[in-house]
């Protein structure tokens, strides 16, 4: 049984465009980057297949990509993954927190 899915890429230099879209993506899907080209989300079917497209607009954007089920971690390595999780999402949070509670102010 998978409990990772892994996604490593190589985009050509250039228009960072592809790279930032690729990004966002594994952003909204919870992915903890690994290097600049590598990032992990827990297993899930679904994510699977989100992975597999943007792997494929990847290929498409003329990089390669290559998306790693992966069984087990040692045990540091996979509470190392959560702490980074974590730290995001309390980022993420503390972010909107913050920008609610300073609206912006018109004609200042």
């Amino acid at each position: 049984m998978y409990r990772w899915l892994v996604l490593i890429w190589r985009l050509p230099t250039g228009i960072s465009t592809p790279r930032v879209t690729a990004w966002r993506r594994l952003r909204r899907m919870g992915a903890v980057p690994l290097t600049p080209g590598a990032a992990i989300v827990s297993y899930s079917e679904d994510l699977h297949e989100q992975i597999d497209w943007i792997a494929e607009d990847i290929t498409d954007w003329g990089g390669d990509a290559w998306v790693l089920p992966v069984g087990e971690l040692r045990n540091a390595d996979e509470a190392r993954i959560r702490r980074r999780a974590n730290l995001r999402k309390g980022a993420q949070q503390g972010a909107k927190r913050l920008a609610r509670a300073s609206p912006l102010r018109r004609g200042s």
